[in-house]
């Protein structure tokens, strides 16, 4: 039994596979047609595409709307690229692969686009076929095992999908002692397989390698914007003195929309900026305003704090708060979560390099 010359790589994948006593009765390479999860993911990518174009546009105007930053841009970018990239990769994987039988299991190899070949193998058995689903281009789907998805996903059928020699398969089938089962009729699946290893390892490191330029990308973000630059400047190089709470100044910023014909405030918030006393090193008083707010009213007038002021620019005087640190050090760490797992990732295909294939076979702890 031969493939087209064409795929002889797909050929060379099945036999690499056998065993010295296997003979190779039937194959053929999968005949695959966009499924609905495919197109869904494809659909997907291409609207955050779309997002990401609309808002970057919408962003390039005098005074865009807060929604139209940094964050929803690369987000809407980012989501764009692993969809279409997901989708890509199913749709080559699955055009690259073979269905094969031998007098001993049936084997579905599969050439993904990244990583190593894939190969899921079934023993030979009466009842290894569970159901039989005809499609409407004259094709049959063989279902022959269930691959477990997790716990909430539930359990998928699988097995030679879309076979359009169905003659030839059957009479192999049946010489080897396989009953069929009747149309539209399903028995109890006799195995299971766990799909998670056959997924190529290095797949996973694309993910993680998007998400961790984006967390890079918004953690420089946050430490060149003006507020944070200011701050870093006084904690470095600023006079330390003891400084007097007299007050605050109150900065309320209402978002407005139209509703019913009547402009309505939609978001209101409140920034106390605190007002600091203090003496400069000459000895003169002055009272300043914090430039970064909070929306508590932190410290109480009359508490003293200890605040950094640029002696060039006395009107600048700050405490040391953390707060404004939080986010570009939360976005840091994601990043270095994410330089983990793809160091993980990128161990574990390493010590997969000795084997030439994924083999995966049924376990008898889940068999059915």
């Amino acid at each position: 039994m031969t493939l087209p010359e064409k795929y002889s790589e797909l050929e060379n994948a099945v036999r690499f596979t056998l065993d010295a006593d296997e003979e190779l009765l039937w194959a053929e390479r999968r005949s695959y047609t966009m499924d609905r999860d495919v197109w869904a993911v494809l659909a997907g990518g291409m609207v955050m595409l779309s997002l990401g174009v609309i808002f970057s546009l919408i962003a390039s105007r005098p005074e865009p709307p807060d929604y139209c930053n940094i964050y929803t841009i690369a987000l809407s970018f980012a989501a764009a690229v692993i969809c279409l990239f997901c989708a890509v990769y199913a749709i080559k994987g699955n055009s690259r692969t073979v269905y094969a039988l031998t007098q001993h299991r049936a084997l579905i190899v599969m050439l993904p686009p990244i990583g190593k070949p894939v190969v899921y193998t079934v023993p030979l058995a009466r009842d290894m076929v569970h159901r039989l689903l005809p499609r409407l281009d004259g094709s049959t789907d063989y279902y022959m095992m269930e691959l477990p998805l997790g716990r909430y996903q539930g359990i998928r059928d699988y097995g030679f999908l879309r076979v359009r020699n169905n003659e030839s398969l059957q009479a192999e089938l049946a010489r080897s002692g396989v009953e069929l089962p009747t149309t539209g009729v399903s028995r109890r699946a006799r195995y299971r397989l766990n799909i998670y290893d056959g997924l190529s390892p290095l797949l996973p490191m694309f993910g993680w390698f998007v998400l961790l330029v984006l967390m890079l990308a918004t953690s420089y973000q946050q430490l060149t914007s003006h507020s944070t630059a200011a701050y870093f400047n006084l904690w470095l190089n600023g006079e330390k003195c003891t400084a007097t709470v007299i007050g605050y100044n109150k900065k309320t910023t209402r978002r407005t929309a139209t509703i019913d014909g009547k402009p309505r405030d939609t978001m209101v918030e409140i920034v106390y900026h605190p007002i600091y006393r203090f003496a400069l090193a000459d000895g003169t008083l002055t009272a300043r305003t914090e430039a970064i707010g909070s929306r508590k009213a932190y410290p109480k007038p009359g508490e003293q704090v200890t605040v950094y002021y640029d002696p060039q620019h006395p009107w600048q005087a700050m405490r040391r708060n953390f707060d404004e640190l939080a986010l570009p050090l939360f976005f840091l760490g994601m990043g270095g979560v994410c330089i983990y797992l793809i160091l993980n990732t990128y161990r574990r295909y390493r010590r997969t390099l000795s084997n030439a294939f994924y083999l995966i076979a049924p376990d008898k702890g889940e068999e059915c």
